[in-house]
């Protein structure tokens, strides 16, 4: 017996059709999700379009205000005073004259007596040196020794000649002879030592009283020049209107003619700021360009100056430069402490893009950029990134100017939230033309 399938009817042809949709449609939405979720998690980037522009170079360091024409002042004689008072401070303003320092002379007056003094006392040993010297009192002993000496020599001889004569005659021993003899050559001795001695002594009284008359003229010398010294003012005047920079000696100190007592600034020769700038941040500072310094004691309005010189540095050498810069202000003195900023542009350059938009390379000059990219996916554009050589031409602290194989319309990546590689697929998080 056959058996036949029933017939599929409209109502049942209905239902598997929605079914069917049904599960297309779930299979797009399920699709378009995951393809969001997928957009979600991928890097977001911010981009700029490099631009034909200049670098702003900067450089800032920090140092000191000093007068162009400074003088260091000492006493105008050769002589060692007592400070007596100390009138001016560092900063104070002076008018030529004005009093600066006082000394005490009478100190000086205390030192000639004793010098006099002195003079008198070897005036009178040299007196009395000469006359022993022409009267031969002092070597007088030595002179009494020659001439004993010179009679035993003299006895010795003559008893030597008759001994000498008895033994020709044969009165006499050969013995004898001989004795006598070797009496006369010790006598002989005796007295030629004698008379060395006694030279001796008369050459050193001699070279002593020499001594004598040298030092006597020297201490001579020496009071005439305290008595002119004494001449010299008890006070210190300014020589010309300026400013004290510096004073180095106190009240109640003692100083000589070698002793920097303070230093001037003379203010109408104008002031200068010298300062310590990194070595690596001064190759486009050229002598002439404009430089802003502030000085923190004249609070905060700036102070606009002129380099006037770049040098080696005397506190950090190779390290760092030192640049000087002219300034011109009523109120510096000299010794203010500050900071200098010196600005300026380099020429235009053609291609030039942010500092976080290069990666390092294999030196300072040679790096990489990351370029976005586009083209159509089954859901529309897509973004995705080339890594590509650049070279850096020059740089400030936040652009560089570079050379690479990419144009102005091209989009640079500047900013990621995760690290990027070439081909990585990527949302842009932010875009603007400008830097």
């Amino acid at each position: 017996m056959d058996l036949q399938k029933p017939p599929i009817t409209d109502k049942r042809k209905k239902i598997a059709g929605k079914i069917l949709i049904a599960f297309f449609l779930m299979m797009i939405i399920l699709t378009l999700l995951s393809n969001t979720i997928n957009n979600f998690t991928l890097p977001r980037v911010k981009v700029v379009n490099p631009k034909e522009s200049f670098l702003l170079k900067q450089a800032t360091g920090e140092g000191e205000i000093e007068a162009k024409e400074k003088t260091d002042m000492y006493l105008d004689a050769d002589v060692n005073v007592k400070v007596d008072d100390v009138i001016v401070k560092a900063g104070d303003t002076v008018k030529k004259g004005d009093v600066l320092i006082k000394f005490k002379k009478e100190d000086l007056d205390k030192e000639i007596k004793q010098a006099a003094l002195q003079l008198e006392k070897m005036r009178f040993t040299y007196e009395e040196n000469k006359k022993a010297f022409a009267s031969g009192a002092g070597v007088q002993k030595s002179k009494i020794a020659m001439d004993m000496a010179k009679n035993d020599f003299d006895e010795s001889k003559r008893k030597y000649e008759v001994v000498k004569a008895l033994n020709r005659s044969g009165a006499e021993t050969d013995e004898n002879t001989r004795l006598a003899e070797r009496t006369m050559r010790i006598a002989q001795e005796n007295y030629e030592a004698s008379m060395k001695s006694y030279d001796f002594e008369k050459e050193n009284e001699e070279a002593e009283l020499k001594t004598l008359e040298y030092d006597l003229k020297i201490q001579e010398t020496g009071l005439e020049n305290l008595q002119n010294k004494n001449n010299f003012s008890s006070e210190l005047t300014a020589p010309f209107d300026g400013a004290v920079q510096d004073v180095y000696i106190t009240k109640g100190v003692w100083v000589g003619s070698s002793s920097k007592l303070c230093t001037l600034t003379e203010t109408s020769k104008g002031f200068e700021f010298k300062g310590d700038i990194d070595v690596d941040n001064v190759d486009f500072i050229k002598a002439g360009d404009p430089a802003i310094i502030r000085i923190k004691a004249l609070g905060s309005d700036p102070l606009n100056g002129q380099v006037e010189e770049i040098k080696e540095s005397e506190k950090n050498k190779g390290t760092m430069k030192q640049v000087i810069v002219t300034v011109s202000n009523d109120k510096l003195s000299g010794g203010e402490k500050g900071e200098v900023k010196i600005e300026k542009n380099t020429a235009n350059f053609k291609l030039v893009v942010p500092n976080t938009s290069i990666l390092p390379g294999v030196s300072d000059k040679i790096g990489s950029i990351r370029v976005l990219k586009e083209k159509n996916g089954f859901f529309g554009t897509e973004y995705y990134i080339m890594v590509i050589d650049a070279f850096i031409i020059d740089s400030d602290g936040n652009s560089s100017a570079i050379t690479a194989a990419v144009s102005a319309q091209d989009r640079i990546v500047y900013k990621t939230d995760k690290p990027l590689y070439d081909n990585s697929r990527v949302r842009i998080d932010y875009y603007s033309g400008k830097s």
